[in-house]
Order: structure tokens, then sequence, then C-alpha cells
């Protein structure tokens, strides 16, 4: 199998190298699919290699789905610091944000009085 785990990344840098877009869009799909807390920093760097939106923004909401996780992972450091520092406020503004942590009702308002 051509994207198998051991060679989507590989796939992905050959596919973007050679222009081959409908490759690499499989390969994208398949690594944003397998995001999570241990590969996800490796996924961010690999998707701004590659200028990937999608591959960027799945790496990111794993990133701050488990940021205390992703931190003990072996590539966060690997992330420039401002990068470290950005997802850090991106999930402690995400985490103080009262539209996303009140419930379903929250976005519309309430009319209880």
């Amino acid at each position: 199998q051509l994207l198998s785990p051991e060679r989507v990344v590989p796939v992905a840098r050959l596919c973007h190298y050679l222009e081959c877009p409908p490759l690499l869009e499989a390969a994208v799909r398949t690594l944003a699919s397998a995001v999570d807390a241990a590969n996800a920093p490796s996924v961010l760097l690999l998707a701004h290699e590659l200028g990937e939106p999608a591959l960027e923004r799945a790496a990111v909401g794993g990133i701050l789905a488990d940021l205390d996780e992703v931190e003990k992972a072996e590539y966060w450091l690997e992330l420039p610091p401002l990068t470290r520092a950005t997802l850090r406020t991106l999930r402690d503004a995400t985490a103080r944000n009262p539209l996303l942590s009140a419930g379903p009702h929250a976005a519309r308002g309430s009319s209880a009085s």
C-alpha cells in the first residue's frame, strides 16, 4: 500500500516536490486523520513544510485538544518558541471562552428572565 503509515510522510514530501496534487491530497487526508498527542507537533512542522493549511488545522486541533500530553511529545521542542507560546495562548483563551464552554445554547444567548 502506497500510503501505509511508514510511507505516508515521504510520499507527501515527494508529491509536494513533484507537484502531484491528487496523491498529495490523499496523503494529507491520511495524515490529518492520524493526528494524536504524540505526533501532532511533527505533523504541524510537516504542514508548514508542505504549505498545507488543512493539515495545519488538523495538527493545531490535535495540539489544542490535549496540550498537556503534547508538551511531553518528542517533537514539541522542535516547534519554534513563538509557535509553542501561541498554541498555549490559544488553548488558554479557548478554555476561558464562555461561548465554547457554556453549552449548546450559549451562542444564541438566553432568555431566562
